[in-house]
């Protein structure tokens, strides 16, 4: 704490690999809901309260849970955290929010398209996926030299060289 600030943050884990396979993105969005209303307060009541708290919040979400975290006051921290389990617990994803949320990443999206710093990104991370390709086709290929040499009994070391002894 300093001055009285206090820092918080807080992690919920829900989901395992198996039941959060292929929902990333769901729980993305759903994170992305989640201070746009919940069943008894709207975005607006909700940004009015944590402005009356003096409370800076941030929630997130993936597939496998849901974050939040903020600074606020030591005297206006338990009524933070009341919002915060409020928003966390009883979302509403309002349908004219999620129409909102859907506009705005189309439109962030279609501006990356022409930004330069966005495009040298896609291009690194292009260029890194195509070295990660090659590396593992070379892994693959030596794979397939041993393997032939073992199938033929043909020594992958020189004749005139003792084999390796096995590790005890």
């Amino acid at each position: 704490t300093r001055g009285e600030a206090v820092n918080f943050s807080l992690t919920l884990r829900f989901a395992d690999e198996k039941s959060a396979f292929g929902k990333a993105t769901d729980g993305v969005v759903a994170g992305s809901m989640l201070l746009r209303g919940t069943t008894s307060k709207s975005r607006q009541e909700i940004n009015d309260e944590f402005d009356r708290l003096r409370a800076k919040v941030s929630v997130s979400g993936s597939a496998t849970g849901a974050s939040a975290n903020g600074q606020t006051f030591r005297a206006q921290l338990p009524d933070t955290l009341r919002l915060v389990a409020d928003v966390l617990k009883n979302p509403a994803f309002p349908s004219t929010e999620l129409d909102q949320l859907k506009r705005a990443r189309a439109t962030s999206l279609e501006t990356a398209r022409s930004e330069p710093q966005d495009i040298a990104q896609r291009a690194l991370r292009r260029h890194a996926a195509n070295e990660a390709v090659e590396a593992a086709h070379r892994l693959q290929l030596q794979r397939e030299d041993a393997r032939r040499a073992v199938a033929g009994r043909q020594a992958p070391w020189p004749s005139d060289a003792r084999p390796p002894r096995p590790r005890q």
